[in-house]
């Protein structure tokens, strides 16, 4: 299990956003099985119950934030996944100006019937 891939530290500012060290159902090693990934602790923030605020790296090891919702596409494919809702963004202040404001778009809307979503606590397991 390798937890390289997400940032395991969390900002003042991303603790006072409600930022946690969170294993979420569906989230595993990007390099582990596709099928049933087994959680790795991951910096999120829960935005609803069917979509997440990720803290990743990006190719470059910069940090970005990846929103994303739990759901099967519209389109007749009925599996479950993390559908990312729009690229990643680096400025986080940013991002919830937007989501908060109703202006935060998705790149495909109505491509998504989001599914509630299950995670605990990385400390608690």
């Amino acid at each position: 299990m390798n937890i390289d891939e997400y940032p395991q530290d969390i900002s003042q500012d991303e603790a006072r956003l409600g930022f946690q060290l969170l294993l979420v159902d569906g989230i595993g090693a990007l390099m582990g099985s596709r099928i049933n990934p087994v959680p790795v602790p991951i910096v999120a923030c829960v935005l609803s119950s069917s979509d997440i605020l990720v803290k990743i790296f990006d190719l470059n090891g910069n940090v970005r934030y990846s929103h994303r919702r739990w759901g099967t596409y519209t389109d007749g494919v009925d599996m479950k996944d993390w559908i990312p809702v729009f690229s990643p963004c680096a400025d986080l202040r940013q991002f919830f100006l937007e989501y908060n404001a109703g202006t935060h778009r998705e790149a495909f809307p109505n491509r998504i019937s989001p599914c509630s979503f299950t995670f605990r606590f990385a400390k608690d397991s």
